[in-house]
């Protein structure tokens, strides 16, 4: 861990900097919304703590890596600015826009990287069939999906705050959620009926 917080530090520096960059804003504009930023920031460490602990992710892909320090700084900054513009007086379509888009794009990202992440215990799809089996043709096929949802979620960004807009991107939501899962799911019971693998041993 050590040894990967080292060749991180410049970039776990910056990145915790960003996070805390809206805290400028809220100091003239939203007092009362100054711990937003250091919960954000509270959370971006305890992940990159588990993350870098792994000794598997010692050889995981540097971009893989690399998504995880930057997801939460870009949260932060989109959090921030849905804020903002809520507390003075914006447009709701602009707002739910500004929610959509970007979460979205960070689909899109991390299903591109999703088939490029190598075994580990804390990154990816972390399912039974997928950390004893199946890991890599899940993640090929979740990658697919990711990219497909976040498409979606950014095409539901251009209807404003209609309700089919928001249930769209729930709707999106569960799908990039669940679909790898029960693909990483059918795919070990198909593994087992064509023989090629044993029942999954209990995990420890």
């Amino acid at each position: 861990m050590k040894s990967m917080l080292a060749q991180y530090r410049g970039k776990l520096i910056f990145s915790s900097l960003v996070i805390l960059l809206p805290m400028l804003a809220f100091l003239f504009q939203a007092q009362e919304a100054l711990f937003y930023p250091l919960l954000l920031l509270a959370t971006h460490w305890l992940c990159l703590t588990l993350v870098f602990r792994d000794k598997k992710n010692r050889d995981q892909s540097p971009k893989a890596l690399g998504l995880v320090v930057w997801l939460m700084p870009v949260l932060s900054l989109f959090i921030s600015a849905v804020f903002l513009l809520i507390k003075q007086g914006g447009e709701l379509g602009v707002a739910m826009f500004l929610v959509n888009f970007p979460m979205g794009l960070i689909f899109l990202l991390i299903g591109n990287y999703l088939p490029k992440v190598r075994q580990n215990s804390t990154l990816g799809i972390r399912v039974r069939w997928t950390l004893q089996e199946n890991w890599n043709a899940t993640h090929r096929v979740g990658g697919k999906v990711w990219v497909i949802c976040g498409l979606l979620c950014m095409a539901c960004s251009l209807f404003g705050e209609s309700p089919v807009s928001i249930l769209l991107a729930c709707l999106v939501i569960l799908s990039a959620a669940i679909i790898p899962c029960l693909y990483s799911y059918l795919y070990y019971r198909r593994q087992i009926k064509e023989g090629s693998t044993g029942k999954l041993s209990p995990i420890r």
